[in-house]
């Protein structure tokens, strides 16, 4: 089997970097596990991991799930913290050792696959098989253990989780709804964060404003199932322990993503110029108003931040977008792309909602969109080119002097300066050949319109004046801003 994904680790968690996704990663020889009546057994987990050029990470993880330990779960996790990375990188020639645990299963058993024909690999009289490869894009970072907390993370691997009807789960549910069963848990931090202590765990837990944690008896039989090409892709969560929850459908409300930008704070972002993003668009019906509006995510400003690459949107991920699956996702009337482009700007200062993540690609809320009509036209189909819609963004972004910039004229006075630049799924043009050739690369423009291209001889400051930001696409689906009073410091 081939995969150009990662399959996760039963206690880690996996995100996808712009130079993994170009390369195949071969997991060979799958072989079949099923592991019952393992509740609060111990189970531990290496990853060892070899640096790329950008300083992510990739890896072949271990598990010792489902085979028999030699000595008392004390004993064995006391071998387990005695291990010494240095150690092992020199014996089996890795750049990085990641250790994970020691942990408990808190389901009741599972079912999945295990690779390499389940040959086993001993280390420290502990039996480990490998599951799975991980990928992170910062392998520094994830040797010192700098794993995030309540943020969703993609999760691709297959298995399937059972819970035996009369069992107590527990559960994280995030201010949007969304239910996250845990599944295993962790003693790395708190030793005394044992099975039987779980009852005392909400009270233990410093949960973000909004996210809520709950304790259930199950009346019957539950499973969750992932699988490592589900699209969209299986969702974890870790609190500040490293308890794993998997997302859990069944129990979770449908997404208010209208609703996103509800908290929103501002953030600012550097260094942006040339930035490759996309942004979705979630369009419902406004329970105010009755007008159809849309929630816009950008994934340049997600939790994960810019990587080195300026890559926030890979090919291979947006090529498996599924849009009708999106739109039954989040209850939507629609779901679009929009990109993926090149960011224009040399800074931006967003107010950053809720984070949702489409097929492995976070994005953040930063604005809302008022569509109009009726919700029966796709977001690209009610923004026809060279007319002006506004958009509810509370927002500041800025070119700085000495940037070369692309500006349209319209017969009415208004200057509109590009601020993404559409390079699309196949790309036809780059940004360079519209600063080579302006006008010449324009076939429809209305009567009256002019295109200039012009060197900046200030810093450009777009601010829109009451939250509402004027913009317009053209024939190439590339954005443009108004520039002026009520938009910016100065019309260029």
């Amino acid at each position: 089997m081939t995969v150009q994904v990662t399959a996760l680790a039963l206690g880690l968690i996996g995100t996808t970097t712009a130079v993994l996704a170009e390369q195949k990663v071969e997991l060979k020889d799958p072989c079949p596990i099923q592991i019952e009546n393992w509740r609060g057994k111990a189970f531990y987990e290496i990853l060892f991991m070899n640096r790329l050029a950008d300083g992510s990470g990739v890896g072949f993880y271990y598990n010792s799930i489902g085979k028999d330990l030699e000595a008392s779960n004390d004993v064995m996790d006391a071998r387990f913290r005695a291990l010494d990375a240095d150690t092992l990188k020199k014996e089996y020639g890795s750049d990085g050792i990641l250790f994970n645990g020691p942990r408990r299963l808190v389901t009741n058993g599972i079912t999945g696959m295990a690779w390499d024909g389940c040959k086993e690999r001993v280390v420290a009289t502990i039996p480990y098989r490998v599951f799975g490869i991980f990928e992170t894009p910062d392998l520094s970072k994830a040797v010192a253990g700098n794993l995030p907390s309540y943020q969703v993370l993609v999760s691709k691997r297959s298995n399937t989780f059972s819970f035996n009807a009369g069992e107590t789960v527990y559960e994280l549910i995030t201010p949007e709804g969304a239910v996250y069963t845990m599944f295993s848990l962790s003693l790395k931090i708190d030793p005394d964060n044992t099975i039987e202590n779980l009852p005392t765990l909400g009270e233990r837990l410093n949960l973000p404003n909004g996210w809520n944690f709950r304790a259930r008896q199950l009346e019957q039989d539950m499973t969750l199932t992932s699988a490592a090409d589900s699209e969209p892709p299986n969702t974890i969560v870790l609190d500040e322990l490293e308890g794993n929850y998997q997302y859990n459908h069944a129990a979770s409300k449908p997404a208010n993503v209208l609703s996103d930008g509800a908290n929103a704070k501002s953030v600012r972002f550097d260094d942006l110029h040339g930035t490759r993003y996309i942004e979705m668009m979630l369009a419902g019906r406004s329970p105010e108003t009755g007008e159809v509006v849309a929630a816009v995510y950008n994934s340049m400003f997600s939790a994960r931040g810019i990587p080195a690459s300026k890559d926030t949107s890979p090919q291979e991920l947006l090529e498996g977008l599924d849009f009708e699956k999106l739109k039954e996702e989040f209850g939507v009337l629609g779901v679009s792309l929009n990109g993926p482009k090149f960011w224009t700007p040399d800074w931006s200062e967003f107010t950053v909602g809720v984070e949702r993540n489409f097929n492995g690609i976070p994005a953040s809320w930063i604005a809302q969109l008022n569509m109009g009509g009726d919700g029966s036209a796709g977001v690209e189909e009610a923004t026809p080119p060279y007319q002006p819609i506004t958009i509810a963004r509370t927002s500041s972004i800025g070119w700085k002097k000495g940037t070369t910039v692309v500006l349209l004229d319209d017969p009415d006075g208004n200057t509109w300066i590009m601020k993404g630049f559409q390079l699309g799924l196949q790309p036809k043009h780059t940004y360079d050949d519209f600063i080579a050739n302006g006008a010449a690369m324009y076939k429809e423009l209305p009567e009256g319109w002019k295109v200039r291209v012009v060197t900046l001889e200030q810093d450009l400051i777009e601010t829109p004046e009451g939250g509402v930001a004027t913009i317009m696409p053209d024939e190439h689906f590339n954005v443009f801003d108004k520039t002026g009073p009520g938009m910016s410091n100065y019309k260029p």
